[in-house]
């Protein structure tokens, strides 16, 4: 395998060591792969007659990043049985449904700052006495860029 030697300082070799990889190669391929979105998983199953809130659906934003996009879709035979869909960032509400239906999928322009450590989570209702949910709920987050 051929290869390029480069110069870097004594601080940018320190953080690359501090990315505790096999190799610099890899703690660069680390760095590229991270300016990559991610998202944060917010799929809960809602039980039937019931309501979820923060205390089932709490996560944690890894970095300080963007907030991007939120994604829903509501599986057919959801119907309208979800209500009173909330998004809350660290205590605001940044996204409301009222009312889910079969196959309603939606990707909603967010754009909104979060730091590292803040906390998103959603509150929502089942209103069906038999059957529980599971909607797909998803964040895509931007990473800001990183300056060394």
């Amino acid at each position: 395998m051929g290869g390029t030697t480069i110069w870097v300082s004594d601080e940018t070799k320190k953080f690359l060591d501090s990315l505790k990889t096999k190799s610099y190669d890899d703690a660069i391929k680390k760095l590229i792969n991270s300016e990559r979105p991610l998202n944060i998983d917010l799929t809960t199953t809602i039980p039937p007659g019931f309501r979820v809130d923060r205390a089932e659906t709490e996560k944690m934003i890894p970095m300080d990043c963007i907030m991007d996009y939120f994604f829903y879709f509501f599986h057919p035979g959801t119907e309208n049985s979800i209500r009173d869909f909330v998004l809350i960032h660290n205590g605001k509400e940044i996204f409301r449904l009222k009312v889910s239906a079969d196959n309603l999928t939606d990707r909603v322009p967010l754009n909104i700052f979060a730091k590292k450590g803040d906390v998103v989570w959603f509150e929502a209702s089942n209103v069906s006495e038999l059957y529980s949910y599971t909607p797909i709920f998803t964040i895509i987050l931007r990473p800001l860029a990183k300056v060394i």
